[in-house]
C-alpha cells in the first residue's frame, strides 16, 4: 500500500489527505482526534470544500510522516529523491497556489478576529457612557471600560500570536514576510485604537465624587486634550527612535539627517503650542472662579439677606430648569424632615476666624431658588463681600468653559496642521 502511495499521481491536497489517512488505517474521526478538530472538518478537507489552517499543516505532515511541501503539492516524492540530500527547490505552481490560498485564508480569519477585539474595546466606551450619562457614575464607568480594554488587549495579543504561529514553520520568503508584516501592522492599529479609547475615557477620573457624572461638553473637551497629548507623545517617541536608529546604523545620508532635524524643529514648535493650550485649559478648569466672575456681589449682610429671602422660581437656561435647593422638604440622607419648612430653609452665614465654628454673621431663609451657591470672604476694600452665583451665571460659566476647551483644541489642531504643512514644503526629497 505504501509503495502505491509513493507512485500515486499528483492530486489535490484534500484527496492526498484522504489517501494518506486510508493508507495509515485511520478513520476521519481518528484523524480529527489527533488534530483536535471535528471529523466534519476532516471531511470538508477531503472533499476539497475547505483547507486546514496553516498552523495544522506541520502537524498533519508529522502525523503522516511527510514534509509540508509534499502535503501542499498533494503528492509524495519518489523514495530515491527522499533519501538523497537535495537542495531546497521552489514550490511547484500548484503547491504555491495552495500556499497562497492558505495564507489568504489565515489573514482573513485574523482580520475577523481583530474586529472582534475592536468590538470588545468599543463596548467598553459604550459602557462608560451609559454609566456616566444614565447613572451619573463617571468613575465606575471608567473602571468598567478599563476591564473591556484589558480584555481587548489580551485578545489582540492572542490573535496575533496564533496568526504568527500559523507560519512559524514556513520558509521566510516574500509572501510569508508580507503576511507577518500585515499581521504586526494590524496588531499595531489595534493597540492604537485601545490607547485612543483609554485616553478618551480618562476624563471620567477627573470627577471628584464617585456619584457624579461628567457633562458631554466637558468630556469631549477633555478627551480631545488627552488625545492630542497622547498623539504628541507617540510622535515624539517615534521621532526619537528614528534618530536613534539612524545614529546606530551610521549609514544615514545627509538628506535624511537634514529632514530629521527639520522634523525635530517642527516637533518642538508643536510641543510649544500644546503646552500653551494645556496651560490655557488649566486656567479654565476653575469653574468656581468662572461662575463667581459672573455672580452678584453684596457688601453688607442686609442686602444679601434680602436677595436670598426673595421668593423666586428656579431659573431656566437653554430650555432646561436648574434648582440650587433641589429638595427643600428632605434632609441630606433623603429622609423626610419633621421641621417646619421655614425652619428647614434657615441657613447660617459664618466667616472663618480660626475657630472651628467661625464667626456668625447672621441667618436667613433660602427662598431664592435661582441661587446655585454663594461665598463669603473678608476683604480690605469692602470689609465683607458676599458673592452670589445664580444658576444662569453658573451655566453660562460652564458653557464658556466648554467653548474655551473646544477653541483651544481646535487652535492646537490648526497649529499642528500648519507645522506639518511647513515640514512637507521644506522637506528635501
Amino acid at each position: 500500500m505504501q509503495k502505491e502511495l509513493f507512485t500515486m499521481e499528483a492530486k489535490t491536497m484534500g484527496r492526498f489527505i484522504a489517501a494518506l489517512r486510508k493508507a495509515n488505517g485511520l478513520t476521519q474521526k481518528d484523524l480529527a482526534e489527533k488534530l483536535n478538530v471535528s471529523d466534519k472538518s476532516v471531511s470538508r478537507w477531503e472533499r476539497d470544500e475547505g483547507a486546514p489552517d496553516l498552523s495544522l499543516i506541520p502537524v498533519i505532515a508529522e502525523v503522516f510522516g511527510i514534509t509540508c511541501d509534499e502535503l501542499l503539492r498533494g503528492e509524495r516524492r519518489p523514495e530515491s529523491q527522499r533519501q538523497e540530500p537535495v537542495a531546497e527547490e521552489p514550490l511547484t505552481p500548484k503547491a504555491d497556489k495552495q500556499r497562497q490560498r492558505l495564507l489568504k485564508a489565515s489573514m482573513t480569519k485574523y482580520r475577523s478576529r481583530m474586529l472582534i477585539a475592536a468590538a470588545i474595546a468599543w463596548l467598553g466606551l459604550i459602557a462608560a457612557m451609559i454609566c456616566n450619562f444614565a447613572f451619573q457614575r463617571a468613575s465606575l464607568g471608567f473602571f468598567i471600560a478599563l476591564i473591556f480594554y484589558l480584555a481587548g488587549g489580551v485578545c489582540l495579543a492572542v490573535f496575533m500570536n496564533n496568526a504568527l504561529f500559523a507560519v512559524a514553520d514556513e520558509e521566510e520568503d516574500a509572501d510569508v514576510l508580507r503576511y507577518k508584516t500585515q499581521v504586526r501592522s494590524l496588531f499595531g492599529m489595534g493597540l492604537g485604537l485601545l490607547a485612543g479609547l483609554l485616553l478618551a475615557t480618562l476624563p471620567l477620573l477627573l470627577v471628584e465624587d464617585a456619584y457624579w457624572g461628567l457633562g458631554a461638553g466637558s468630556w469631549l473637551a477633555f478627551a480631545l486634550g488627552f488625545l492630542l497629548l497622547g498623539a504628541a507623545v507617540f510622535l515624539i517617541a517615534r521621532h526619537l527612535l528614528e534618530g536613534y536608529r539612524m545614529a546606530k546604523s551610521g549609514k544615514a545620508n545627509p538628506t535624511a539627517i537634514k529632514n530629521w532635524r527639520l522634523k525635530t524643529l517642527v516637533a518642538l514648535c508643536c510641543a510649544g503650542v500644546l503646552l500653551i493650550t494645556v496651560a490655557c485649559s488649566a486656567v479654565m478648569l476653575d469653574l468656581d472662579r468662572l461662575g463667581e466672575a459672573r455672580g452678584q456681589v453684596f457688601t453688607d449682610f442686609a442686602s444679601f439677606k434680602a436677595f436670598m429671602e426673595t421668593e423666586t422660581s428656579p431659573a431656566t437656561y437653554d430650555g432646561a430648569m436648574y434648582t440650587a435647593v433641589t429638595e427643600l422638604t428632605y434632609d441630606e440622607n433623603g429622609e423626610p424632615v419633621t421641621l417646619p419648612e421655614d425652619e428647614y430653609m434657615m441657613d447660617e452665614v459664618r466667616l472663618s476666624d480660626g475657630t472651628p465654628e467661625g464667626r456668625l454673621l447672621g441667618t436667613f431663609q433660602w427662598k431664592n431658588q435661582t441661587v446655585q451657591h454663594y461665598t463669603v470672604e473678608e476683604t480690605s476694600e469692602d470689609g465683607i463681600r458676599f458673592t452670589v452665583v445664580t444658576d444662569l451665571a453658573w451655566q453660562e460659566a460652564r458653557a464658556a468653559q466648554q467653548n474655551g476647551f473646544v477653541l483651544c483644541a481646535m487652535l492646537c489642531l490648526l497649529e499642528a496642521a500648519a507645522a506639518v504643512a511647513i515640514y512637507k514644503k521644506l522637506k528635501t526629497h
